[in-house]
């Protein structure tokens, strides 16, 4: 274990650092070989820098006396470094300190507090800390709780690691006697921005008496070093003597300052006020003379962890062992100019000059560009040429960019040597900033205070408050330094820079990363296989010098790389002939530990510059939907159950880019757009609303398809015209292509010779049929196949036969081959494919028709002439009423007189054949007749009739046959076939085509034989 004391320390004041006394005393040590050194110090000691009476923040040269490096290092371990007692204050509370408010309204004696953090900020030695219990009797212990008894030594054989700032009889006073005590006690907890820790016992009592206050501060670094500080200056009485201060980090690994009892253990010491005592001394007179406290009785002691520091190492490269700067000189070993005046601690050493001490003469001007470090002729202090001119040694360069100094200093409210920064571009370029500007601001300092100020190589030397302006360059760090960073500010007015500020025992940096990189050409095009272009890389907001590990790279095979590790390259590409390509490569570097990257993008191939082609595919023209496929009475245009049928009509959209971009694919229709929808698909599971958009992705080739479907509530869609246009994200691309679509509205085929009555023609005789299209001249697109369906008697049809195929056009000529009752439809087609099946349909029932008749309308095809006549005639008497049952029918054609109540149908038959010419026989008397025609059943089931020729039963019909419709045991029904296959026959009223029971498959069917 080693204690302060027993290593021999020494602790050398400022008034004492250049007596003979001292340099001997340092002679001799620095000529002692380690084994020497061992027997001189047994333990770890550390150097106490006393306060002096030269102002101006310095610290003291040289000092002490320390022990040698161990053979064995034992981890972890500390050791206190420097007792400071010259202008030593706590440090202040930030707005985020946080305070133990349980200890502030009750108090405390024994309690303590557990602070937990989500990751390590302090090391005992080598191991991390992630939680801390603070004591309200001063201990502070890590990751479990330590509470030694007051005034135990260390070791105190717990092994626990704990700080003890101060062990002792402590009281925090609670709020509600503050007044009585004399003390406003409070602890807390705050975190500097340098990541340190500080705890704060603010005005305990010690021995929990009043009279007794002091405050007591912990501050604890990241690398394991601390620091104890202390105010005794409002204490009445002396301290208490039970006291210890020290650290421990186990029962072997210790190195720790007692004191204990009213023994220091130490061998050499020095009283607070400088005076020096021997061992066995009380620790009230360290701190007291005859009762009086003395002054100053502020004061603080740093610790070092010494875990890391390897004896014979040189970390900094100052040209002193870390061992050494730690014990010998008292420097930071991390650190190659502990007191930022620009010269090495080394060098320092070697010129005589103190490497803890940044201005040895105090004029002003710091050591490093001071020519007389050691005689105070220079006017510094941040306003002299001098001081521009040693401190700035390349002002050729500042003047030639239009900076007539590098930095600019303002005392109180009035100017002095002030400089305007004009600009920031570099001159000759504008490919990269180089400059941007620091402030850094002092508060007001008390007379005779002096205060360091660093940035990068640069330093000035401050005597009173106000801001300093430092151009500094982009893409570079630079470390900042100051002995006073509770006093100092930097900052910028750009939130670019990054800013760590430094704190009292680390450095801290300030840097502007570089933002990008432009690369010259920003793009480039390869004619042919083979052919290059050199690419020049610059570091935007970066001095080229400070842009390393360039780097130029592609995905791309056919990129070969001259030079891929330079800021300028030569590319090649060596892919095959093509019409037209793209690809890219990436350049970057690094700046300040971050990597800058940039992609450049290059095309090749015959073509400069990329094609973009829009096409549309559709069939140029399609049928109206305004058919009623699911027979409901409802148009499928407004039949909302209707999905897919073959009025849908994909309008497809290509899309080739030989640069592929994302973006939009606009879709309007030009013409009567309320009478056209658009569908996701031909299921029609989703409408769109014109004009219709899609996203397009970034591929090569794409195709998108809308579905088109077109309604015609109050007439047809005659057609329009459609716009695609494709519009990337980023506006660069526009393709605009139009199409123009005819809606054909099919309606249904008409025979334009038949009269209203229907249409009964001979056989072989040509019938010109047609069916209806608007617009007419979109008939020329069309072709179409005729189908017929012969009717049979009772009444449903034979199968469809196609009579004609590929008719071009609305019309069709045909003679019928064959006799019968046909029924017509045509199969229409577009050049598509779409195909459309319309039919010959009635205008609308006849006022003597049967109500459920079928909505077809037929041509008749007679084999006779006398057929077609006595149809045409039977025509001729619908709505006669004599023939009724209820009328009296005089004598016709020789046949008796028929009166009321008596069924007519067959004196109406033989009426209209005798009308043609034909001959109807009597059949005989029948009372009251004395003679009368055949009656149904005669003729229904093939009773013989001179001159008529029965033509059977289930045949398929003719117009101008008779049919006779049998009852057995009844009268029966007689008529005459129509042209569409019903009869025509005398009812109840009046002669009509009333009578179902004609084509119920049961008729006899009678001919004329003879008559042509």
């Amino acid at each position: 274990m080693a204690l302060w004391g027993t290593a021999g320390a020494v602790f050398l004041g400022r008034s004492m650092a250049k007596t003979p006394a001292a340099k001997e005393l340092f002679a001799a040590i620095r000529k002692m070989n380690l084994a020497a050194k061992g027997a001189l110090v047994a333990g770890l000691v550390c150097a106490v820098a006393l306060g002096g009476t030269k102002p101006g923040g310095t610290t003291d040269p040289p000092r002490g006396l320390q022990s040698p490096p161990p053979t064995v290092a034992v981890e972890p371990a500390f050791a206190p470094v420097e007792v400071r007692t010259n202008n030593v204050t706590l440090r202040a509370e930030s707005p985020s300190a946080v305070e133990v408010e349980d200890w502030r309204k009750h108090g405390s004696s024994s309690g303590g507090v557990w602070f937990d953090f989500e990751e390590p900020v302090f090391c005992i030695g080598t191991a991390p800390v992630f939680r801390a219990h603070v004591a309200a009797n001063g201990v502070l212990s890590f990751n479990s709780m330590h509470r030694p008894p007051v005034g135990a030594p260390l070791p105190d054989g717990s092994g626990l690691p704990a700080l003890s700032p101060l062990l002792a009889p402590l009281g925090m006073v609670p709020e509600a006697n503050w007044t009585n005590a004399g003390a406003a006690s409070r602890f807390w907890y705050d975190s500097t921005p340098g990541r340190d820790l500080v705890f704060t016992w603010e005005d305990a009592l010690l021995d929990r008496l009043p009279g007794r206050r002091v405050s007591v501060q912990a501050e604890l670094l990241p690398s394991g070093d601390f620091t104890y500080r202390y105010d005794f200056a409002d204490a009445i009485d002396p301290p208490a003597t039970n006291l210890v201060i020290g650290a421990q980090v186990g029962t072997n690994g210790v190195n720790a300052l007692a004191i204990l009892g009213t023994n220091t253990l130490a061998a050499t010491v020095w009283r607070v006020d400088g005076a020096r005592v021997t061992n066995g001394v009380s620790i009230a007179d360290l701190l007291c003379s005859n009762g009086v406290l003395r002054t100053p009785s502020r004061f603080a002691i740093e610790w070092k962890n010494t875990s890391g520091i390897v004896p014979n190492a040189d970390t900094d490269g100052d040209g002193l062992s870390d061992w050494d700067e730690v014990f010998l000189h008292g420097t930071d070993p991390n650190r190659s100019d502990t007191d930022g005046d620009g010269l090495s601690d080394g060098a320092e050493l070697l010129t005589g000059l103190s490497p803890c001490a940044y201005d040895m003469d105090d004029d002003g001007l710091v050591d490093g560009i001071d020519p007389h470090p050691l005689v105070s002729d220079g006017n510094g202090f941040g306003t002299s040429a001098l001081w521009v001119q040693y401190s700035f040694t390349n002002a050729t360069e500042i003047l030639a960019e239009g900076y007539p100094q590098y930095v600019s200093r303002i005392t109180g409210d009035s100017p002095t040597n002030q400089v305007g920064m004009r600009g920031e571009t570099r001159s000759g370029s504008s490919a990269h900033r180089t400059l941007f500007k620091l402030s850094v601001s002092t508060a007001s300092l008390p007379a005779g205070r002096r205060v360091l100020v660093g940035v990068g190589e640069k330093r000035i030397v401050l005597n009173s408050g106000g801001s300093s302006v430092f151009a500094l360059e982009k893409g570079r760090e630079y470390e900042l330094v100051t002995d006073a960073p509770d006093l100092v500010s930097f900052e910028c007015e750009h939130p670019e820079p990054v800013i760590i500020a430094p704190t009292w025992f680390s450095p801290g940096k300030v840097f502007w990363r570089a933002s990008g990189i432009e690369v010259d050409p920003s793009t480039y095009h390869y004619s042919e296989p083979g052919a290059s272009c050199s690419f020049l890389a610059t570091c935007l907001d970066c001095h080229p010098d400070h842009a390393s590990a360039w780097s130029w790279t592609s995905d791309c095979p056919d990129l070969v790389f001259d030079s891929p590790h330079a800021s300028s390259c030569l590319i090649r590409w060596i892919g095959v002939q093509t019409a037209w390509g793209r690809t890219n490569f990436t350049v970057s570097c690094v700046n300040l530990g971050a990597t800058i990257s940039q992609d450049v993008w290059v095309t090749f191939g015959e073509h400069l510059t990329p094609q973009t082609t829009l096409s549309i595919a559709s069939p140029g023209a399609f049928f109206v939907n305004n058919d009623d496929d699911d027979d409901d009475g409802i148009v499928d245009w407004n039949d909302d159950s209707i999905t897919a049928d073959d009025d849908i009509v994909p309008l497809s959209f290509s899309l080739v880019q030989d640069d592929p971009v994302a973006g939009l694919l606009t879709i309007e229709c030009l013409y009567n757009a309320s009478l056209f929808r658009a569908w996701t698909d031909s299921s029609k599971t989703s409408q769109l609303s014109w004009p219709v958009q899609l996203a397009v992705g970034d591929a090569g080739s794409q195709t998108a398809t809308v579905y088109l479907e077109a309604g015609a509530p109050s007439g047809y869609a005659n057609g329009s015209r459609f716009r695609a246009t494709f519009e990337s994200f980023d506006g660069t691309v526009v393709r605009t292509q139009e199409t123009a679509l005819t809606a054909i509205g099919i309606s249904g085929v008409q025979v334009p010779s038949a009269p209203s009555t229907g249409l009964a023609v001979l056989l072989g005789t040509q019938v010109g049929m047609q069916f209806d299209v608007s617009p007419l001249g979109s008939a020329s697109l069309l072709s179409s196949d005729w189908r017929l369906a012969r009717r049979k008697s009772d009444g449903t049809y034979r199968d469809w036969t196609t009579a004609a195929s590929s008719v071009s056009g609305r019309f069709w000529t045909y003679g019928f081959p064959n006799p019968g009752i046909y029924r017509i439809a045509a199969d229409v087609s577009l050049p598509g494919g779409a195909t459309r099946t319309v039919h010959y349909l009635r205008g609308g029932l006849g006022a003597y028709d049967w109500t459920k008749i079928e909505p077809w309308n037929h041509i008749g095809v007679a084999t006779t002439q006398a057929q077609l006549s006595l149809r045409e005639f039977a025509v001729d008497q619908l709505g006669r009423t004599d023939f009724g049952l209820l009328a009296n029918l005089p004598s016709l054609n020789g046949f008796s007189a028929v009166p009321s109540k008596g069924w007519k149908c067959n004196a109406f038959v033989a009426y209209c054949a005798m009308s043609v010419g034909q001959t109807v026989p009597s059949t005989g008397g029948h009372p009251p007749f004395s003679s009368y025609p055949p009656v149904a059943n005669n003729w229904a089931m093939g009773s013989s009739i001179p001159g008529w020729t029965f033509l059977g039963i289930g045949i398929d019909p003719e117009p101008g046959w008779i049919c006779g419709h049998p009852q057995p045991g009844g009268l029966g029904h007689v008529g005459i076939v129509d042209y569409d296959g019903h009869g025509i026959a005398a009812g109840k009223v009046n002669v009509n085509r009333m009578y179902y029971g004609f084509l119920d498959g049961t008729c006899g069917y009678n001919s004329y034989g003879n008559q042509k």
